[in-house]
């Protein structure tokens, strides 16, 4: 007896891969305070199938941009912080290995995540003046960012608890010196700040800001207005940077507890100073037919204009201005008359 056997073969269809190209994991990005940052995206697409080659992108689970035909598309006004980007061919169903940018300020910073700092915990009270320049540190113990307790992030773990009575101790107090050069250079200061629950700051023994605590005196048996809600997150407070002194800088922070049976605290800062920006450079491009001129599109209130002859105020404003790909352009013919172009301010 004869055995038969039978094989079906069959074209399976092969999955659709999506891989972000662009930018790469890790990359870091510079913005100017004040103007629109823009980052290009691009992904690939592995076995597309047919149909239309969209691409979905996502940073933090939320969709920043739909891409054309060709998976790139362009990320508007993206602010300041770290992000998590992720793409995919369906909406709502990013499949694309993760990656992470961070965009900073266009700056040095001044404080980092490698400076150290003196602290005072254990419900100790630190006097009036703890945050005057000329007030004596020397016993309070050092450590690096992030501080706290009751999360695992931290690497400073602050003592918390009143052996007493089992309570948290309300305040938590913190020092460092920096050194600033050429101040007068600075267009802003950024401070960056995570705190979990309120926080004063202050620089060269003024009062700079505070966020979720009181208004009026505030010592060490105070706890903070609320509990943060965006306890896990850096929010930028913008500074005069008239407040920096030449040379050695100090300072503080204060950081408060929701209340006796509040259960974490964090704290962690970051100050970042921006330099006065270089005004735009024109790129100049030429086709067969036309002269292209090209600038960033994060300078935003330049216009362009032309003028036949130098010397003159014949300056007109060029209309015909067009956005590709993060920058302005200007396409102009060959054939056009002779013009001289530059970008001025609004």
């Amino acid at each position: 007896m004869a055995l038969l056997m039978f094989v079906c073969v069959g074209q399976v269809a092969a999955q659709s891969i999506v891989s972000i190209v662009s930018p790469t994991n890790g990359a870091h990005f510079t913005k100017v305070a004040g103007m629109e940052l823009n980052i290009l995206l691009q992904a690939q697409v592995t076995n597309p199938g047919p149909g239309a080659n969209t691409v979905y992108f996502y940073a933090d689970g939320a969709l920043v941009a739909v891409s054309g035909p060709n998976a790139s598309a362009t990320w508007s006004n993206v602010g300041f912080g770290t992000y998590i980007l992720t793409a995919g061919r369906v909406a709502g169903q990013p499949t694309a290995n993760p990656i992470t940018i961070r965009v900073e300020t266009n700056g040095v910073a001044l404080v980092s995540e490698q400076t150290v700092w003196k602290y005072l915990d254990g419900g100790i009270n630190p006097g009036p003046d703890w945050y005057q320049p000329e007030a004596d540190l020397s016993v309070w113990p050092v450590g690096l960012p992030q501080f706290g307790f009751g999360e695992g992030d931290e690497q400073t773990v602050v003592n918390f608890l009143n052996q007493t009575d089992g309570s948290i101790y309300p305040a938590y107090y913190f020092r460092t010196v920096f050194v600033a050069s050429n101040v007068v250079a600075y267009s802003n200061l950024a401070v960056r700040l995570l705190r979990d629950d309120g926080a004063i700051v202050y620089l060269n023994g003024e009062e700079l800001f505070r966020d979720n605590m009181p208004a009026g005196a505030v010592d060490h048996l105070i706890y903070a207005s609320v509990g943060a809600v965006d306890e896990n997150t850096f929010t930028d407070h913008w500074i005069n940077p008239a407040r920096l002194l030449e040379g050695t800088n100090h300072l503080a922070v204060e950081i408060h507890n929701q209340g006796p049976h509040s259960e974490d605290i964090s704290f962690d800062l970051r100050l970042l100073a921006n330099r006065l920006s270089a005004p735009p450079r024109i790129t100049v491009s030429r086709t067969t037919t036309d002269l292209i001129l090209a600038w960033p599109r994060s300078y935003r209130g330049y216009q362009l204009q032309a003028t036949t002859q130098l010397g003159t105020n014949g300056w007109e404003t060029v209309t015909n201005i067009g956005i590709f790909f993060g920058e302005y352009r200007s396409t102009n013919s060959i054939t056009g008359s002779a013009r001289f172009f530059r970008l001025a301010l609004e």
